[in-house]
């Protein structure tokens, strides 16, 4: 199952428009679909769409979401990103019930960033994150990756982590992560290029259903 997304803003219409690509696997079967602006200081920004899905042999159902967050450096986007994080996870939470979660997308927020922090320390869902949770178990810091992208842009070279795979850490378990290239396998002109045509890297997590005995109560 791969989910991307794609979403661009008309101005002058205060209108936003996004494009889901969604490719199941024979394993998956899809129940629910739903599509949400979010609105921050009544303005309509950027799109999160959700999925309900069946498993076929068990019966399970699971609640993806992905969403792209809005761009650009500064105090006042950080708090904007924080608003549409938090707004994303109302949306989410009145669609899951109950289900275990998926959310993944550009967040374009470092881990420093509040949206991070609200994402992880939302109660009802318990999330955690993909790529940190597939780090060294010894490590009592689980971090994330150094970059999810690397460009170069006006300002400079742009090398920094803002995209993630959020999930349910009681009903989940990450089995493996995708790596990333390294900087010499990147290439000195950074990303885009022939090789990575996007500018930012693929994230791709295998996750297994907990046993029962691994599941929390």
């Amino acid at each position: 199952m791969v989910l991307s997304w794609a979403t661009s803003r008309k101005q002058h219409r205060r209108r936003a428009q996004a494009t889901l690509w969604l490719f199941i696997g024979p394993q998956f079967y899809r129940v629910v679909v739903a599509c949400h602006v979010t609105r921050i200081f009544v303005i309509p920004l950027q799109v999160a769409v959700v999925m309900l899905l069946r498993v076929r042999e068990t019966g399970q159902e699971i609640c993806v979401a992905t969403t792209h967050l809005k761009a650009r450096t500064g105090a006042l986007l950080s708090t904007l990103r924080n608003e549409q994080g938090k707004d994303l996870l109302d949306f989410v939470k009145t669609h899951c019930g109950g289900r275990p979660v998926i959310i993944c997308g550009d967040f374009n927020a470092e881990p420093k960033e509040p949206v991070y922090l609200t994402l992880l320390r939302c109660e009802r869902l318990r999330l955690a994150s993909a790529y940190a949770s597939a780090g060294d178990s010894a490590d009592a810091s689980p971090s994330e990756p150094p970059y999810t992208t690397w460009k170069i842009r006006e300002e400079g070279e742009v090398c920094h982590t803002i995209d993630y795979v959020f999930f349910s850490q009681d009903t989940f378990t990450v089995e493996a992560v995708l790596d990333f290239p390294t900087g010499e396998e990147i290439g000195e002109g950074r990303v885009p290029s022939f090789g990575y045509p996007s500018d930012h890297f693929s994230l791709v997590c295998d996750f297994r259903f907990k046993d029962a005995d691994e599941a929390c109560p």
